[in-house]
């Protein structure tokens, strides 16, 4: 059978196009197979390096596994120990069929407990009282480097209707009873049960705010000033109180008075304080010197 020329197309019988006069290509040669004669054993052949990883993990794993094992043994018997805030008793119920079945409860932890567990309140949400903060004396302790905070009690968790005599601006500390129905916000600050932290150290020697005479200072006549390097501008305004009563809903005043005249504002000018044992009382923007 007549080759074709691949390159022009035309009828070649022979090894050259007579059309173009391009050589025929000549056909590959036979792929010859050898095969070796030599015994498998006496032939080496290049093979890829094993890799030690499988067998550095298979190590490992023996060594580690007992490890891990005591470890989470350890873990369990740890939080097996662990008490929650409320009991967590197995008791038995009895079912139809007359058999006793044992059922756990689960531990519930409450935060609001917690909170009246430790006699500590922060000013992250309303707290309806004796609900929500129990009945007592607490002091509030502002969280702000400018020593200030708010406080007021309200008939409803919107604090919408105010029953409080004002909702107080206060420097320093302040220490009020917590008694009866209403809602008690109050911002930067943080309220402290008394009755539960006594280790509370509240000076009128050091900062203004409120106080009891026989727990903050003893029953006398003091003498007060109202340092410019503390108070700044606010020296000027330095005045102080003696309460009857110290509920949150409105404060009784016993006696008031000033260190020295505001403008037309001349009643009651001391710069002394008498207290008696029991008694709560004052200072704004000074401080007790002697």
């Amino acid at each position: 059978m007549a080759d074709t020329c691949e390159h022009c197309g035309a009828i070649v019988n022979g090894d050259v196009c007579e059309y173009c006069g391009i050589r025929l290509k000549e056909n590959p040669p036979v792929k010859i197979i050898y095969k070796s004669d030599k015994s498998e054993s006496t032939i080496s052949f290049p093979t890829k390096k094993k890799s030690r990883l499988p067998v550095l993990l298979t190590v490992l794993a023996i060594i580690l596994i007992p490890s891990v094992t005591a470890f989470r043994k350890s873990e369990k018997q740890k939080s097996a120990e662990l008490k929650p805030v409320r009991n967590t008793a197995v008791h038995t119920e009895s079912q139809h069929d007359g058999k006793e079945h044992h059922t756990e409860n689960r531990p519930e932890y409450d935060a609001d407990e917690i909170l009246r567990e430790t006699g500590a309140f922060p000013d992250t949400k309303v707290y309806q009282i004796g609900v929500d903060i129990p009945e007592g004396l607490y002091i509030f302790i502002p969280t702000l480097s400018m020593g200030h905070g708010v406080q007021g009690v309200y008939s409803d968790p919107s604090c919408n209707n105010q029953i409080s005599s004002a909702y107080v601006h206060f420097d320093g500390t302040r220490i009020v009873e917590l008694k009866g129905n209403g809602y008690l916000e109050f911002s930067w600050c943080t309220a402290y049960n008394l009755d539960m932290h006594p280790e509370i150290v509240n000076d009128p020697h050091e900062t203004d705010g409120m106080f009891i005479v026989g727990r903050d200072i003893e029953a006398g006549t003091y003498h007060l000033e109202s340092p410019e390097k503390i108070f700044g501008d606010m020296s000027d305004y330095a005045e102080w109180f003696i309460y009857s009563d110290i509920n949150a809903v409105g404060p009784l005043t016993k006696e008031c008075g000033i260190l020295e005249t505001w403008g037309a504002y001349d009643e009651n000018i001391s710069n002394e304080i008498t207290v008696h044992d029991g008694e709560y009382f004052e200072l704004r923007h000074c401080i007790i010197t002697d």
